[in-house]
């Protein structure tokens, strides 16, 4: 990395780049580039928060699934302007986690919050693609942004492997989050197995694809296996609020 004559040298996501040393830069605070800012100011918010546990499914390493990550937060987010000052946003259905897999092993989350602790409830799906075998070795990371309830700014993103359910029935798991002021919660799903050498994944919307579609790309010789880290699902939304102080009178 570094300059050599007008040639600046470096590497990014792993890979050599090189480009034409610019040594003027006209308008740098033109709206286009000022928009520009917004984004990668929110995007880096975001990642300053996020744990690397939360992203395992995005890339090969370290540095390409948080690059993959800052890309899409870049690309899906959406520019307000106010009185001249621009702020990006990313709707909560835009943000992604991972990629890959669908969801196999869970669904109907329901949420309970309180002050340091955030409850989420999985119901484990009492019919699969895979053998109950299988789907015993299934796991769902929950990822879990954590927002202040009034001013809506990012305060924290927790993430925690899920207490599994077994098929048809319940597993709570609680999250710690530091925040005991008024929040609002954004948590995810994300599929992944436990066995790192026995793993495929799809990458396509199940819903566009029937039932032997999916068998086939999940079984090996006809028999099911489990799959990697999968493509995040946004699970639902939850707000705490604390309670209000009693006045001395009422106490």
């Amino acid at each position: 990395s570094g300059k050599i004559g007008n040639i600046v040298y470096a590497v990014t996501n792993g890979i050599q780049v090189a480009r034409v040393y610019q040594p003027d830069v006209s308008n740098p605070k033109s709206g286009l580039q000022t928009m520009q800012h917004a984004k990668g100011n929110l995007a880096g918010r975001i990642s300053s928060f996020t744990p690397r546990t939360a992203i395992m499914g995005l890339g090969v390493n370290n540095r390409a699934r948080r690059g993959a990550f800052l890309r899409n937060i870049l690309k899906k987010a959406t520019i307000i302007e106010t009185n001249r000052t621009y702020n990006a946003k990313i709707a909560n259905e835009d943000m992604l986690f991972s990629v890959g897999s669908v969801l196999l092993s869970v669904e109907n989350p329901v949420f309970a919050s309180v002050a340091g602790s955030l409850g989420i409830t999985l119901t484990g799906k009492s019919s699969t693609l895979v053998s109950s075998e299988d789907y015993a070795a299934l796991q769902t990371r929950i990822v879990t942004m954590v927002y202040d309830g009034i001013t809506n700014d990012l305060v924290e993103i927790v993430t925690k492997i899920a207490n599994k359910p077994a098929q048809g029935t319940t597993a709570s798991t609680n999250l710690s989050i530091s925040y005991d002021r008024a929040f609002s919660a954004v948590s995810y799903l994300i599929p992944m197995s436990t066995e790192d050498g026995s793993a495929v994944s799809i990458s396509t919307d199940v819903a566009t694809k029937d039932d032997d579609y999916i068998a086939a790309a999940l079984s090996v010789n006809g028999n099911a296996i489990v799959f990697k880290y999968g493509k995040s699902s946004l699970a639902g939304t939850t707000t705490y609020t604390p309670p209000a102080k009693k006045s001395k009178k009422e106490e």
